[in-house]
């Protein structure tokens, strides 16, 4: 019998330091786009963190340590991969000092952002959002972006997940430096009537 209660499945594994004891909140959240602090009901150091979705893994990754509930969980010294979901989609990778994964509901916070591609694309930026239901992460400011010589820096940037379009709002500074061609390598000859020593 399949149940809709089990459509999503993460597994967070590491060594339980506590378990029901909150947090101290602090005085309130540090800027409007802050959510406000979790009330931790378990902590772990040393996470293997794996989302999946309908039997195929959406999102894997490991962290430092961690906490929350069992809805929501801030980690530090992220990296999370997320696997393609269809064959037009790369995998795509995001290194975050901090974040605020609720995996479940599709919704996920990093902040100081460094996401990557095996294209060797690199975004940088102070946060990223990223929503399951639009199939995007977006970045807010300052935001830098590489990628086959073009370096551009902006206010903010969209990541289209499915086509993997990056559109970068400003507004925008940018360098493209040529890649270096190495010059045609001379013919080499065939050995055929070259002159013989008597």
């Amino acid at each position: 019998m399949n149940s809709v209660m089990f459509r999503s499945l993460i597994v967070a594994l590491g060594t339980l330091s506590s378990l029901g004891c909150p947090s101290p909140a602090p005085d309130g959240p540090s800027s409007d786009r802050d959510p406000p602090p979790l009330q931790h009901q378990f902590q772990l150091h040393g996470i293997q963190i794996e989302e999946r979705r309908s039997g195929r893994v959406l999102w894997k990754g490991t962290g430092a340590e961690g906490g929350g509930d069992f809805e929501t969980s801030e980690i530090s010294d992220l990296r999370l991969t997320r696997h393609p979901q269809g064959p037009s989609e790369s995998p795509i990778t995001v290194h975050s000092d901090s974040a605020r994964l609720a995996l479940g509901q599709g919704e996920a916070l990093f902040s100081k952002a460094r996401i990557t591609d095996p294209a060797g694309r690199v975004l940088h930026a102070g946060n990223a959002e990223y929503s399951e239901k639009t199939q995007t992460i977006e970045s807010m400011g300052p935001m830098s972006f590489t990628a086959s010589g073009l370096n551009i820096a902006g206010t903010a940037s969209l990541i289209d997940l499915q086509t993997g379009e990056v559109t970068i709002s400003g507004p925008i500074t940018g360098r493209f430096t040529p890649q270096k061609q190495r010059p045609p390598e001379p013919p080499q000859p065939s050995g055929r009537g070259l002159p013989t020593e008597p």
